[in-house]
């Protein structure tokens, strides 16, 4: 009996083994591999797009490699994935922008490495190693920085003079990163291989190069403006496009309707036409700009002009829309400000102010019934603060929409959940008005 039942988990083992070496392998070659410029900005920008592995080949990660010469691309990244489900995008991609650090002290190795499972012949290597001379053959090919922390710039460093001008001089090991940022004109190179759940990293893609381009600005602001006939200001207020931290300066213009190309199309030499309202520099990175410039336009309707937004990158490369509307307003149309206080804020070193208008309110973010029954609500809340107040208490009455009561309830414990058990007549309801009203303890001197 025990010699049979060996006999047949010995069958049984040789038939696996048999089946696993009669399998054909999964060759983990990435396909469809491309690398473009990342358009609008200022040359600083690599897309790299590719075909994800299906998920038989139980993929972790996809390391991406990046290099300045063809037989050298260091680890530069990972884009990590489920080995289970795999990729349900019909493509991978990942935006080179020099986020990612070349070097770092506690994870770049201190050697240059050869990258695991591939060929003799590749060009692949683990990270960018703590290796000074390496790095200076590298370091005229991107725009380079070095994080440290203030302590050792002036305390650790020491003086290091070149051509009678002094520098503070770091050891590689006092910096916590070392961040390279491509530069325009520059060629790079970039490869993509998959590791899979036993750590195994399959081949690399083929390695392919690109150069980036400073590229003019991209022509998809937003813009509205307006004329308040009676104050003699003109109102710009746009969304700014893609890539705007490329953007050195915005210009207001008025132009005549009846030199458009089209509908809103501008003319190639539309400048020598317009008149400019005003040219500031882009001094922050805002979602919504806002410009109001003292400007006489009684004889730039709506009707003969549009108004045109400009504007220019740091390589003075331009692009202009026209504006989505144009008005002319009085002050009794505009929308009245809240009153407002510019006060310190507390506890700090002195270096914020706060702009405190409006009393705290509170608003609903999630509402759901937490049983099968639905008579129990929960919901989540959120509170719109204002330092200058101190919440106590907040209040949630309960409606139909015909206005019927349905109940309220008080949150003394203010910590943005509540749980309201609904009445048995209401259980079934699917609308509910709710009114919440915040209670505060006291205005804060």
């Amino acid at each position: 009996m025990k010699k049979a039942l060996f006999i047949s988990i010995m069958v049984l083992l040789l038939c696996g083994l048999t089946a696993l070496f009669a399998a054909p392998a999964l060759s983990g070659k990435i396909a469809e591999f491309s690398v473009s410029d990342l358009p609008d900005d200022d040359g600083s920008g690599i897309i790299l797009k590719w075909k994800p592995l299906s998920k038989e080949h139980r993929v972790i990660k996809y390391n991406i490699y990046r290099g300045v010469s063809p037989d050298s691309l260091f680890l530069l990244t990972y884009l990590e994935v489920d080995p289970k489900l795999g990729v349900l995008a019909p493509y991978l991609y990942y935006y080179d922008t020099g986020d990612q650090p070349l070097a770092e002290f506690e994870s770049s190795p201190m050697r240059i490495k050869k990258e695991k499972d591939q060929a003799e012949n590749s060009p692949l290597y683990d990270k960018f190693p703590l290796d000074p001379e390496l790095l200076a053959t590298v370091i005229d090919r991107y725009n380079v920085l070095a994080v440290t922390k203030a302590s050792r710039l002036h305390k650790g460093s020491r003086l290091i003079r070149k051509d009678d001008t002094g520098f503070a001089g770091l050891k590689l090991t006092q910096l916590d990163g070392i961040y390279a940022i491509p530069k325009m004109g520059v060629t790079y190179y970039y490869s993509v291989a998959a590791v899979n759940e036993r750590g195994l990293v399959y081949p690399g893609t083929e390695v392919l190069s690109i150069v980036p381009e400073d590229n003019p600005p991209d022509a998809g602001a937003i813009m509205h403006a307006s004329f308040v006939q009676d104050a003699g200001k003109m109102n710009f207020e746009w969304l700014p496009p893609t890539g705007a931290a490329d953007i050195a300066a915005w210009q207001g213009w008025l132009f005549p309707r009846a030199s458009l190309m089209g509908e809103k199309e501008l003319p190639e030499n539309w400048t020598s036409s317009a008149t400019q309202i005003f040219e500031i520099p882009n001094m922050s990175a805002s979602s919504v700009y806002y410009h109001s410039a003292d400007f006489d336009a009684d004889a730039y309707t709506p009707e003969r002009y549009v108004s045109v937004l400009s504007y220019i990158d740091y390589s003075g490369q331009m692009a202009a829309v026209t504006a989505n509307s144009y008005r002319y307003l009085k002050r009794e149309n505009l929308a009245n400000l809240p009153d407002f206080v510019v006060m310190d804020k507390a506890n700090d070193k002195g270096d914020n102010m706060l702009v405190s208008f409006g009393k705290p309110l509170a608003y609903i973010t999630l509402a759901e019934f937490t049983n099968k029954h639905h008579d129990k609500l929960k919901l989540n809340y959120e509170i719109s603060a204002n330092e200058n107040y101190t919440v106590d208490k907040v209040k949630f009455t309960f409606k139909t929409q015909d206005g019927r009561s349905i109940g309220s309830i008080t949150e003394k414990y203010v910590d943005k959940v509540l749980q309201f058990r609904m009445p048995k007549e209401f259980k079934d309801i699917k609308h509910i008005h709710t009114e919440i009203a915040v209670l505060l303890l006291k205005a804060t001197d």
